[in-house]
């Protein structure tokens, strides 16, 4: 064990490496988030323009730039743009929070509660979602977490400057990412752990402080106004944040509640272990130790903030997630050691914690396993048409093996526990979770491309247009959305057609091009009953899940 330990950061960087960079390129950009930031990002990349985002031609500020530059210097590197350059910052930066996390945890608590804390965080199930995909939710999680351990480092009973200075240099990053809560949260966790302890030098220091952060972040903001409309940009910031906080109108607007619900299956197992960890440090007392106040205060302001705002997202919670991962890791390791001193009550809490995983882990392997083995029967049962059958038949073998990975990981944990050695369960939970991830971001979840890509239709509409520049959407109720999907894909520009006047006259002015008509929207462009608009068709084609025919000029 202490060989493990002591080559914690090893072990890490190669599990991440063996979770996330070896599955980055195996499904495409899935719709939604991932072509619409992947869009701005190619236009960076074809352009050269730095400072404005642009989607389809049009400014687009719904987040600030840094997810698209490192896209677009990633894809640099590799010559080309492709998921795998697209989604490699994200995976290189879940894995530098986990050694982050980890070598923190190591140097506050000790080495095993640093090894497993950077474990917990990064087999948590939506932290390591995330770090496969291309959004701006894991380099934010990265410049806050990052940002908060680092100025931890330099607010000892002796403050130094530098770690201060580098944290918040760390959020203006942030800011850079996804805006200004990149300031607004980490700010307010330093507040309260600052103003509590009655630290006031520290807590005057804030302010100034945080003006690094805006200074990195304002150097853009200005750049972009003068560059397009400082009212537009003004007005999409304020509807991305202050708006979105009270309203859902802009969609993903939940109950109070939401958070409280999702986190157990987005933490899972580990989201178990967390009320005893909480429970564990503050009947030790641990609670007194300012770094564990510091986490108690980071999970709990993004945890209430995010629960009080109208709109909500499971990915939210993320920069919460760092935190959390330290709180449990530290308990585990206590546990596995034999220092945690659990009482008869503690100790049967532990146990119900793992027999509920050893129950969730059983639950999810007797689920895959009668899917995989009943493909068909749910196929007809659920009327399903071609192409979400031929998916549901392609899950058969990859829901078989994860729902047998998923027991066998369940009765080694259970074989220990009915030892009982509490220690020996925890390690093989973990280690029984490890291959999971792997079938699941391997294999499972590549088989819903048919279903979620538009990659396979992007690339034929390409070859069919040859050297025309743009093709045309009648989409009149979804087509802003799915512009840039299509865009990305065939690399041509694009125009939202709404009836059928419109198709008429662009393929009259552009009789090389083709229009894609969504099936969903037939009604709306044609009204009911025309069939006349079927001469058209030269090919029908499946994207995102939705059905679209191909119309060119007779």
């Amino acid at each position: 064990m202490r060989a493990v330990e002591r080559h914690r950061y090893l072990l890490l960087a190669a599990l991440g490496a063996a979770l996330y960079l070896t599955c980055l390129g195996l499904r495409d950009l899935w719709f939604p988030n991932e072509p619409n930031v992947a869009q701005v990002a190619l236009t960076m990349f074809e352009s050269g323009d730095w400072i404005v985002p642009r989607r389809m031609g049009a400014v687009w500020v719904d987040y600030p730039p840094f997810l698209y530059w490192a896209g677009a210097v990633s894809s640099a590197v590799f010559g080309a743009m492709s998921e795998v350059s697209l989604r490699l910052p994200s995976a290189l930066g879940a894995i530098a929070l986990a050694l982050v996390t980890c070598a923190k945890g190591s140097r506050w608590f000790g080495p095993a509660a640093g090894l497993w804390a950077g474990f917990v965080l990064m087999t948590s199930p939506q932290f390591a979602l995330q770090a496969i995909a291309y959004r701006p939710d894991m380099l934010f999680t990265l410049f806050i977490g990052a940002g908060l351990l680092v100025y931890a480092s330099g607010a000892a009973s002796a403050p130094a400057w530098t770690p201060r200075i580098a944290g918040f240099v760390l959020f203006g990053l942030a800011m850079l990412t996804k805006g200004p809560l990149g300031l607004l949260l980490p700010g307010l966790v330093l507040f309260l752990w600052h103003g509590a302890r009655r630290e006031w030098r520290p807590l005057m220091a804030l302010a100034p402080l945080g003006l690094v952060s805006l200074a990195i972040y304002l150097a853009w903001f200005i750049a972009c106004a003068v560059e397009t409309h400082p009212a537009h940009v003004l007005d999409e910031l304020w509807r991305q944040n202050a708006a979105r906080f009270g309203s859902g109108a802009r969609g993903h607007a939940r109950p109070l509640h939401y958070y409280a619900v999702n986190i157990w299956h987005d933490m899972a197992p580990w989201s178990l272990m967390l009320p005893l960890a909480v429970s564990w440090i503050l009947s030790k007392r641990l609670w007194r130790e300012p770094r564990q106040q510091l986490l108690l205060w980071w999970f709990g302001v993004f945890f209430l903030f995010l629960s009080a705002a109208a709109t909500k997202r499971q990915l939210y919670l993320l920069p919460a997630y760092p935190a959390a991962a330290l709180l449990v890791g530290q308990w585990v390791a206590a546990v596995v050691e034999g220092r945690a001193g659990l009482a008869g009550g503690e100790r049967r809490a532990v146990n119900a914690a793992l027999i509920l995983a050893v129950a969730l882990l059983a639950v999810l392997g007797a689920v895959l396993a009668a899917a995989g083995l009943g493909a068909d029967l749910l196929v007809r049962r659920l009327e399903l048409e071609a192409m979400d059958a031929a998916v549901a038949r392609s899950l058969r073998a990859p829901a078989l093996v994860v729902g047998a990975s998923a027991l066998g990981a369940g009765l080694w944990t259970w074989r220990a526990l009915r030892s009982p050695d509490l220690p020996r369960a925890l390690w093989r939970l973990g280690a029984g979770i490890v291959p999971l991830y792997f079938l699941v971001f391997s294999w499972l979840m590549p088989r819903f491309n048919p279903v979620k890509s538009y990659k396979p239709a992007g690339h034929w509409i390409r070859e069919e247009l040859r050297s025309e520049p743009s093709f045309g959407l009648a989409n009149p109720r979804k087509g802003r959305a799915k512009m840039a999907a299509f865009g990305f894909y065939t690399g041509r520009g694009l125009a939202l057609l709404d009836s059928e006047a419109a198709i008429a006259g662009f393929l009259r002015d552009h009789p090389r091009s083709l229009v894609v008509l969504a099936e969903d929207a037939v009604e709306t462009v044609y009204g009911p009953g025309r069939t006349d608009w079927h001469a058209q068709v030269v090919k029908e084609l499946m994207a995102g899940g939705d059905r679209y025919f191909v119309l060119r000029s007779l």
